[in-house]
Order: structure tokens, then C-alpha cells, then sequence
């Protein structure tokens, strides 16, 4: 009788390549899924994660260097009249760069508002919508970087400028640092994000 020797392939080797692959598939998709200004991911107020690795350009905007930046996009329609602030301020390393628009394409012609920077690497910014009235909100890197992100979206109700709203909004401290005790006071400085609405200068 004679043995023929086969050679027989690892069955959970197998199995973590298809999961890998089947990872690097979903991570991708996820990514393009709204690629293009069209294809915005409508958000409410909250957070939501992103990325814009492997995406391509489908906008631009006025600052960072980011005209040509790999985007993701979301839309946020107001519930009531109000201001509408969005950061990405939580992110540890990508250098992001935010806008606002009124429509797509998304460009500087439609652009409402451009941040690079405004907390630490990360962005903020913040417009008036109006009830039901939707804005567009541009995520891409300062000077062609990309990166994962999360977006922070935040809304306060109030009328517009001059008409009984607040004209600056308080909205986050960061990077509190603390200077010891002495005589029992202890001693705090910290970096705040203020959004002036109104139409003059702080």
C-alpha cells in the first residue's frame, strides 16, 4: 500500500488571513464612504469618528494648505435656530483642518468658515444656522496629510446676532495645567476655545 503525502494547509492560518483581509476591505469603504461632498454622513449634535486615509480630494478651503487635502464630509441640519460649533479637538496627532459650506461642490466660493489650529493641531469652527437650514462641514489635513479624527459637533440654541442670542459663546478649557498649593490657593492656567457671533471685534 502506498502513502501519498499531501500538504495540508493551516486551517486558522487561513482563516486570520481571510479576517485581515476582510479588515483592510471594510477599513477602506469605510473611509470612502463619504468621500465626496455628495455623499456627506448627516450628524447630529454628539461625536462621531472618521478618517481621510485613502480618500480623495473632493473641495477645498481657504486655510491650512489644504486645498488639495484628502476630505471626509458630514452635514448637520439645525433643529432650531442656533449656533452650530464643530471641532476635532480630542485628536492626539493629525494635524486637521475644518470648514463650513453651503453646498457642493464644497469650495472657497460657498465657504462659511475655515479653521487650522484653533486647538493646539486640531480645528474649530462655528457658524449661525437657521431652522431647518443645513451646513456642510469639510474634515481634511494641513498640507495634504490625512488621518483619523473625532468630530465633535455641538448646538446652542439662540436667535441670531443682535437679536437676543449670545454674540460669544464659552464652549471648551483644555490643556489645564496645575502650579501646586501655596498659602491653600492652588494655582490653574488653561487654553479655552471662545467663538465670537457677533459683529465687532472682542
Amino acid at each position: 500500500m502506498r502513502f501519498q503525502r499531501r500538504k495540508v494547509r493551516n486551517p486558522v492560518v487561513a482563516s486570520m488571513a481571510l479576517m485581515v483581509v476582510g479588515a483592510i476591505a471594510v477599513d477602506r469603504a469605510a473611509a470612502q464612504a463619504n468621500d465626496a461632498c455628495a455623499d456627506a454622513i448627516a450628524v447630529a449634535a454628539g461625536t462621531v469618528s472618521g478618517s481621510t486615509a485613502g480618500a480623495d480630494s473632493d473641495g477645498s478651503a481657504s486655510c491650512g494648505a489644504s486645498a488639495s487635502s484628502p476630505d471626509a464630509w458630514y452635514e448637520f441640519t439645525a433643529p432650531l435656530d442656533g449656533q452650530v460649533i464643530v471641532n476635532t479637538c480630542v485628536d492626539p496627532a493629525y494635524d486637521t483642518v475644518l470648514s463650513l459650506h453651503t453646498g457642493c461642490p464644497g469650495t472657497t466660493d460657498n465657504q462659511v468658515t475655515c479653521n487650522d489650529d484653533g486647538c493646539g493641531l486640531r480645528s474649530s469652527v462655528a457658524t449661525f444656522v437657521a431652522e431647518g437650514a443645513s451646513i456642510l462641514i469639510r474634515v481634511s489635513g494641513f498640507s495634504g496629510g490625512s488621518g483619523t479624527f473625532t468630530l465633535t459637533v455641538q448646538f446652542n440654541e439662540s436667535g441670531p446676532p443682535g437679536e437676543g442670542g449670545p454674540d460669544v459663546i464659552y464652549s471648551d478649557v483644555i490643556n489645564i495645567q496645575n502650579f501646586g498649593q501655596v498659602g491653600g490657593i492652588r494655582g490653574y492656567i488653561f487654553d479655552s476655545y471662545t467663538c465670537n457671533i457677533g459683529d465687532e471685534n472682542l
